[in-house]
Parts: C-alpha cells; sequence; structure tokens
C-alpha cells in the first residue's frame, strides 16, 4: 500500500507539472496573440494593405513667382509623365522593346526598370502631348500617365539671372534655389487596389498635393524690360564683352530691376553655356574704379577733416613712397576745391584727401559701409568685396584705395553704398521677395529688414547727394543729366586686371552709379560696360553715364516721378566736338587735336597717316581728354577713308552691331528685335566712322 501511494503523488505530480506547462503555454500563446492584435495591429493592418493596394507619388504643382503688381514670371504648365508599376508588368522585356522607340531610350535602361523590386518607377517624366498619347495607344499594362506641372518662364530671358531655373523635382540656380523650400511644396498619393497578383483593380485613395507657395517680388517687369532693353543696346554698340544693370529702391533696399548682358532662356538653359547661368552683379568682384571715391569723400567730410577753404593742386601726378601716381587728365587739374575734385573725378586730389583721412579710418568706413562683407542679398552665390587688411595697407595702398585702384567689390555692395547716402546714412538690406503666400493666399513671409544701420549722419549724406549733383551738372558726369529732373551721379573708369597681375592697357571696365531726384532720392542705378570697343571711347563719362541717363529716365517717367525745377544741362563750356583728322599725317593730326584743346596718343607708324581715331569725329568729348590716332603706311598708295555700307537688314541687334563694327561704322538703334530698315542703306559709300541709323522690330 505505502507503493502505491507513493506511485499516485507521482502521478499527480507530473499532471501538475504538464498541467503547469500547458497553462503556461497557453498563456504565452495568449500573449503573443495579444501583442500582435493590440500592440502591433496597425503594423499588421500596413503590411497587409502593402499586399493588395499600390501606391503611386503624385508631384504637387510648383509655386509662382510673380513681380511687384502681380505680373507672372514664373508658372507650371501640365505636362504628362510616363511611369510603371513593375509587379503588374508580365514580359517587362517585351514592353521595354514596345517603349524603346517611343520614348527614345535605350532597351536595357527601360528593362532594368520595369523589372525593379519597386512598387513605382519612373520611365521619362515630363514628355510631349504627342509622345503621351503615342504610349496611351499602346495599352500597356503596369504603364501609367502620372499629371505633373513643367517649369514656364513666360517672358523668356527677362530676368534669367534672378529667377534661375528649376529641374524636375527642385530648383537649380537663382530664386528657384534661394526659396527652393518654399516654391516645392508636398507629394500627394494615389493608392490603387490590387488583386492576389498585384494587378491593379479599382482607385481606393487619393491624397491630394500640397502645392507650393508664390513668392511676390521687390522686381518690377516694367523696370527690368527698360535695363534689359538699353543694356541689349550698350552691348551690340559697345561691341563689349558684357554690361550690367541694377537698379534699388534705397528706402527699402528692394530691387527693382536687376540684369546683366549676355545672358540666357531659364526655358532651354542646357541650350546655354553654364557660364552665362551665373549672375554677376552678385557674385563677380572687380576693381570700382572713380566710383570708389564717393566713399573717400564721404570719410573725409564725416570726419571733418575737408572744408571750402581747401585747395588741392593737381600737376597731373603726385609722388608717393617713390611711386608716381597720374591723374587721367595729361598736365592735370591745377588748383581745386574738394567739389572740384570729385567733379573732375581727379586721382591725386583724392590720394591727397586719403593720406588726410588715413588708413585706420578709411579702412573703417569701407568696413561700415559694407566692402569686406555679404549683403546678405536673397540670392545664392554671393561674392564678398576683396580688400587690403589694415596692417598691408602701406602709402600706395592707402593711395589708390582712395581713388578705387585695388579694391575689388561687387556692384551690389556698390548699390547698396550708394543707396544708404541716398537714404540719409541709413544703409538697408538688398532683396528681392517682398512676401510669400500659400495657396490660400494666407502670408507665410514677409521680409522685415533686421540689418538696418547708420552708417554716417544724414547731413554727410545729404552733403554728398549735392555734391553727386554736381559731377553731373559740372563735372564728368555730364552725360548722365536727364532734362527734367535732378540726377546725382558718378563716373568711373578701371583698368581690367591680367590673371597673372598686372593691368590690360586696352581694357577697361566703365562704369556710372547715380540717384535721382538728387533732392529727395528714390531710385539708385548702376551700369557698368566690360571692355567697350566703341568709338565713342572707354571711359565711364563718355560710354556708361548715357546708358545710366536713358535708362534713369525711362524708369523715372514709368514711375511717374514729378518733373523737376532743375539746374540747367551742363551748358558744355568745357566739351567739344572731336575734329575729325582721318587722312592727315600723324603731325598734322596732332597738331589739329591740339588746337581743339586735346591730347593725342599715337598708335602705329610715326610718320604714317591717320587711318582710325577714338573717340570718332564728332564725338563731344571733355577739353584735355586723350584721342588715339591709329596710322599705317601711305608710300604705297593712298588710303581710302570710304566705306561700304553692308546689308544688315534681317540681323540681330548683336550681330548687325558686330557687322557694322567691322566695316568701320557706328550704329544707331532705335527698337528691338530684327533689323526691318538702315539708312543709309545697303551698298552706299560714306566715310569712315559714320553712323548708320537701324530700326529693329520684334517679329
Amino acid at each position: 500500500m505505502a507503493n502505491a501511494g507513493m506511485t499516485n503523488s507521482k502521478h499527480r505530480k507530473r499532471i501538475l507539472f504538464m498541467m503547469a506547462i500547458f497553462i503556461l503555454l497557453a498563456l504565452l500563446m495568449i500573449g503573443r496573440l495579444a501583442y500582435w492584435q493590440l500592440y502591433k495591429s496597425s503594423w499588421l493592418e500596413n503590411k497587409a494593405s502593402s499586399q493588395w493596394t499600390l501606391s503611386v507619388s503624385v508631384q504637387p504643382r510648383r509655386g509662382n513667382i510673380i513681380d511687384a503688381k502681380g505680373r507672372t514670371l514664373a508658372i507650371n504648365k501640365n505636362a504628362d509623365t510616363i511611369a510603371a508599376i513593375p509587379r503588374q508588368i508580365s514580359n517587362p522585356e517585351q514592353v521595354a522593346e514596345v517603349l524603346a522607340p517611343i520614348l527614345e531610350m535605350n532597351i536595357e535602361t527601360l528593362y532594368s526598370r520595369l523589372s525593379a523590386n519597386k512598387s513605382q518607377v519612373y520611365l521619362r517624366r515630363l514628355v510631349s502631348p504627342e509622345i503621351s498619347a503615342e504610349i496611351q495607344e499602346q495599352n500597356l499594362q503596369g504603364i501609367i500617365i502620372v499629371k505633373e506641372s513643367k517649369r514656364f518662364y513666360p517672358n523668356g530671358s527677362l530676368a534669367s539671372h534672378v529667377l534661375g531655373f528649376s529641374g524636375i523635382d527642385e530648383g537649380w540656380a537663382g530664386l528657384e534655389l534661394q526659396y527652393d523650400s518654399y516654391l516645392q511644396g508636398k507629394n500627394g498619393i494615389m493608392r490603387f487596389g490590387a488583386d492576389e497578383e498585384g494587378k491593379k483593380t479599382s482607385s481606393v485613395e487619393y491624397i491630394r498635393p500640397e502645392d507650393g507657395h508664390t513668392l511676390e517680388l521687390t522686381l518690377d517687369i516694367a523696370i527690368q524690360s527698360i535695363i534689359e532693353l538699353n543694356l541689349e543696346k550698350a552691348l551690340v554698340k559697345n561691341q563689349a564683352e558684357s554690361v550690367l544693370g541694377i537698379a534699388m529702391d534705397v528706402k527699402t533696399g528692394g530691387i527693382l530691376g536687376i540684369a546683366a548682358k549676355p545672358d540666357f532662356d531659364p526655358n532651354t538653359y542646357n541650350d546655354y553655356d553654364e557660364e552665362l547661368w551665373r549672375n554677376p552683379l552678385v557674385s563677380d568682384v572687380f576693381e570700382p574704379g572713380s566710383t570708389f571715391k564717393i566713399i573717400t569723400m564721404t570719410a573725409a567730410l564725416e570726419e571733418g577733416l575737408v572744408s571750402k577753404h581747401d585747395r588741392f593742386y593737381d600737376p597731373g601726378y603726385i609722388n608717393v613712397a617713390g611711386s608716381r601716381i597720374h591723374c587721367w587728365k595729361h598736365g592735370g587739374h591745377g588748383s581745386q576745391s574738394y567739389e572740384e575734385i570729385i567733379q573732375n573725378s581727379c586721382n591725386p586730389g583724392f590720394v591727397m584727401l586719403g593720406q588726410r583721412i588715413g588708413a585706420t579710418k578709411l579702412h573703417k568706413y569701407i568696413t561700415d559701409f559694407g566692402f569686406t562683407e555679404k549683403t546678405l542679398i536673397d540670392l545664392p552665390g554671393e561674392g564678398k568685396g576683396i580688400m587690403f587688411n589694415l596692417n598691408d595697407m602701406g602709402p600706395v595702398e592707402l593711395a589708390t584705395t582712395a581713388f578705387g585702384q585695388g579694391p575689388a567689390v561687387t556692384p551690389l555692395q556698390q548699390i547698396r553704398a550708394i543707396s544708404a547716402l541716398a537714404n540719409d546714412g541709413l544703409m538697408t538690406t538688398p532683396h528681392l521677395v517682398k512676401s510669400i503666400t500659400d495657396k490660400d493666399d494666407q502670408l507665410v513671409y514677409t521680409f522685415e529688414d533686421s540689418n538696418k544701420k547708420q552708417v554716417v549722419s544724414s547731413e554727410t549724406a545729404q552733403h554728398i547727394c549735392r555734391l553727386l549733383e554736381s559731377v553731373v551738372t559740372d563735372g564728368t558726369g555730364g552725360n548722365a543729366y536727364v532734362e527734367g529732373y535732378r540726377i546725382g551721379g558718378k563716373t568711373g573708369t578701371a583698368q581690367i586686371p591680367k590673371p597673372g597681375g598686372g593691368y590690360y592697357s586696352n581694357k577697361f571696365m566703365a562704369s556710372f552709379i547715380g540717384l535721382a531726384p538728387a533732392d529727395d532720392p528714390q531710385i539708385a542705378l548702376y551700369v557698368a560696360i566690360r571692355d567697350p570697343k566703341s568709338t565713342d571711347g572707354h571711359t565711364g563719362g563718355r560710354v556708361a553715364a548715357p546708358l545710366f541717363g536713358e535708362m534713369m529716365k525711362d524708369i523715372l517717367r514709368y514711375l511717374d516721378v514729378p518733373t523737376q525745377i532743375t539746374a540747367d544741362k551742363p551748358s558744355g563750356a568745357n566739351i567739344v566736338a572731336v575734329p575729325d583728322v582721318l587722312g592727315l599725317t600723324a603731325e598734322k593730326a596732332a597738331a589739329q587735336l591740339w588746337a581743339h584743346g586735346f591730347v593725342s596718343e599715337r598708335d602705329g607708324i610715326a610718320n604714317g597717316v591717320v587711318v582710325s581715331q577714338t573717340p570718332a569725329p564728332g564725338i563731344e568729348l571733355e577739353l584735355g581728354q586723350k584721342v588715339i590716332i591709329k596710322t599705317e603706311s601711305a608710300s604705297n598708295q593712298p588710303v581710302s577713308l570710304d566705306v561700304v555700307v553692308p546689308d544688315i537688314v534681317g540681323l540681330t541687334m548683336r550681330d548687325a552691331g558686330n557687322k557694322l563694327g567691322m566695316s568701320g561704322l557706328r550704329i544707331e538703334i532705335e527698337g528691338s528685335g530684327i533689323a526691318v530698315k538702315q539708312d543709309p542703306p545697303a551698298g552706299e559709300v560714306v566715310r569712315r566712322f559714320s553712323v548708320v541709323n537701324v530700326t529693329f522690330e520684334k517679329k
């Protein structure tokens, strides 16, 4: 009996142990089920859903870009994109053979995409309507057409350096790149039902994409057009390497127009050299020349280092630490007041002024006016000025900096500086985007200038504006005069540095920077012409000031700025027409020029005959300036000064200007587009350097 009791006890223990194991396993199974059913339920649902639904990404419409008056600069056009859902394609090799000639793609590339282990692949995006229609006709299982939008710039090349351009999914240059996160929007999704083989059955869900925001600019299409048309004419007339222009609202820092020629069409940007995509007004630096004298004069006035009683004597040069620095005027300007040294743009006068200021103080004003930092404009790729370090600014560096040789700055830095003077000494931040709104016209961003700073007193700033007006009425800036308005400004002529050091003797950057109206400035404008080859000359006063005047006149009239009682147009007492010395011997030509008040510089044979002169005959020039005469030997046969006028009807402005220039003739432009009329007509014989009036019309 004892053994039987022990056996029953063992059985009970075994049964209890087995029951415990069973209960434990049951609890584990219940816990596992609870884990999957409760905690992992959403994951299971998504996993299951992925087995019976297919998702296709839907691209949003990129945000628009509009000008200050709501006119369109960048919009979207509907376009089809060809995509594939690989698991719906049973024979990818056969489908690739069908699609390859239509999409103009490699069969192997198509096959690779069609057989990829992905829910969706793009085959070719933003195709033409013809390609899309042909794909639809094939009715291929697994091939879908997705509606997308293609970026379109309705004004062609207008403002191309500002707008930049975008690729299929993102901005690549200009504002398109700078504000890409605002313009892009958010993708939507289209989900399809699928059977057990992954075949599409029906549409299940559509999550609409969120379109990008709209950028409203400070830029005005009308002002932009005025700048670009005048730049195009100047490029042709001067046969220049490039031309630049920028207009700015001096009170707000808003850019009203900014352009460089040559440029590109952002609709077909790939057809242009990548070098043309860069905005030189923002990214490029170069020596400013005499426009920089404005900063030196401002520093001297603010520091009280110059007065109306001071005189500056200019014999034509000044010696600084063993180096002789020349004035542009042969023989110099003699004794001058401080007003006259800026009116005459006298280099020795500004060297003396720089010596009074000293390196430390001059460098401080250069820094205060922002020439050692970026302006923080809302465009990518901005450059920064290059200046002498204060420790490296010896007597010669101080002297050359005072009149604008040595430092290198961007056009944007220059216009910000003069705008500060026009704005009573308060410097603002240049910008292009005024506000950003969403698809419901709700404001999401508005520009607020947190970097304003007072760089000089309002008294000094107003004094400078009066001096700049006198440069136009009584000095080298007379060609910038605009009838009915008070204009202030400063000419600039800088030699272009060679890559390895030194300067080109025959390459210049001619510029003019100014403001209007001079007594209450609203607009600042800067123009520059790189390497002008015009018969009018190469100086800022001769080629850049007239360009400035034409632009400013049109801008002021467009803005409906009232005309003023102004000082008389510069009388021209010191400005006379260059005589015609073509065909004379070099000796007689030099004597003729001297008699009219000009200095001659010969290029060619000493006893030869003049075959070319720069500036051309009849061009009005300030007394004392240089006229270059080119001479050739006349020993064998007389030098012909007659030219047969070529036929330029049907040519673009640039081609017409080049053709006439190569023939030794000058061009006078009316209109824009394609040449439709010329006077004198083709075939007529005229004297070299004669003007051909050409009418252009848009086709």
